[in-house]
Order: C-alpha cells, then sequence, then structure tokens
C-alpha cells in the first residue's frame, strides 16, 4: 500500500532526524522520535519527501517514564 511506504519514510526521516546538544543554560535538549500517535492522509496537494506537517515539543525530564508522558499528552492514544 502507498500509504505504508508514506508512513515508513516519515519514520525513517524522524529517526535520522535524532540529535541532542546543551542549550544556553547547560541543559541537555535531546530530539527522539518516541512514538507515532497519530496517521492522516492528506491527498489535497502533492508533498515532496520529508515535507514536515506536524510536530510537537514537549518538555520532560530525563527521568520521566515515556508511557506517563503519552498518556498526560494524549490521553487517547493509551491502549487499557
Amino acid at each position: 500500500m502507498k500509504e505504508i511506504g508514506f508512513f515508513g519514510n516519515a519514520e525513517k526521516q524522524a529517526k535520522r532526524s535524532e540529535h541532542e546538544y546543551l542549550n544556553a543554560y547547560g541543559e541537555t535538549v535531546k530530539w527522539q522520535l518516541v512514538s507515532v500517535l497519530h496517521a492522516f492522509e492528506l491527498d489535497d496537494d502533492e508533498w515532496e519527501n520529508g515535507t514536515e506537517l506536524y510536530s510537537r515539543f514537549i518538555h520532560a525530564k530525563r527521568e520521566d517514564d515515556v508511557k506517563h508522558i503519552i498518556a498526560r499528552y494524549y490521553p487517547e492514544a493509551v491502549e487499557e
């Protein structure tokens, strides 16, 4: 299926973009794909490969558990 190819490409691109650095305050900032929570079909226009359509920054402490962060910000994505 065509959608699966796009989804896989997007996930690979996100993984390649992961990185971390120290900000001006000496704090570690980490960009990391943790989970894909939503996928929507967009068929209004042609999109170039690698075009970012949506992302969200979540501020969390290193010791925060990923499952708890997802439950806090995206409760609809939590499987019971």
